[in-house]
């Protein structure tokens, strides 16, 4: 069987990541605000329009950002499985964004083909 997945992708080039998952939609974070907060609520609400009309198999999140971290915490609130490519590779020395969508995410890989053969193993 098939699963849906939607790849969060902010500060990177998600192609590589694409061609891993033929048919998965690609969203960048709608990190619209003046402030660290404004923009993470904004992608907070931008995540669960991208998640209908109905809610993905899987969620992959791909760089850092305000709106990596906001769409992490969405995912779990909405009880999705999450996979965080390039766990632990900090961009940024003083983001607090990659460490929180490391946490929150369920599965972890440092390649889109390792990334799909540990989605490709879960139930």
């Amino acid at each position: 069987m098939s699963k849906t997945i939607l790849i969060i992708a902010e500060n990177t080039d998600a192609s590589a990541l694409a061609a891993a998952f033929p048919g998965s939609r690609v969203v960048t974070p709608d990190t619209a605000g003046d402030s660290p907060t404004q923009r993470f609520a904004s992608a907070m609400v931008g995540f669960e329009a991208a998640c209908q009309p109905s809610l993905p198999d899987w969620v992959i999140l791909a760089g850092e950002g305000d709106g990596i971290a906001a769409s992490a915490v969405a995912a779990k609130k909405l009880l999705l499985p999450l996979a965080r490519l390039g766990a632990a590779v900090p961009v940024d020395p003083i983001t607090v964004n990659g460490p929180v969508a490391d946490v929150l995410a369920d599965i972890t890989a440092a390649s889109p083909a390792e990334l799909a053969r540990l989605i490709e193993k879960q139930a």
